[in-house]
């Protein structure tokens, strides 16, 4: 799965989650920040994206987090990649 499709899929997700349009803020705008979703809609975003993904998403553990499409996708990208390297 490339980035691209990863971004595509995370945008899918949110956009489940709110009327707001998506595809009308950039990639690196913080979704929560900006108040298109709220903590609950945040939580529960992450939780599809975990379970589409078979990620896991400790965001305690994050020292900066930020919740945009780019922040998530390169942080499943990085997942991903671990994850792989590892099982070689």
């Amino acid at each position: 799965m490339t980035k691209d499709e990863i971004d595509k899929k995370i945008i899918e997700i949110i956009q489940k989650k709110t009327v707001y349009k998506i595809k009308r803020i950039g990639k690196n705008d913080d979704i929560y920040e900006k108040k298109i979703v709220d903590s609950f809609d945040m939580l529960a975003i992450i939780q599809e994206i975990e379970d589409f993904f078979v990620i896991k998403i400790q965001i305690e553990k994050l020292k900066k987090f930020k919740f945009s499409i780019n922040f998530l996708s390169n942080l499943i990208v990085k997942k991903k990649i671990k994850f792989f390297n590892k099982n070689k």
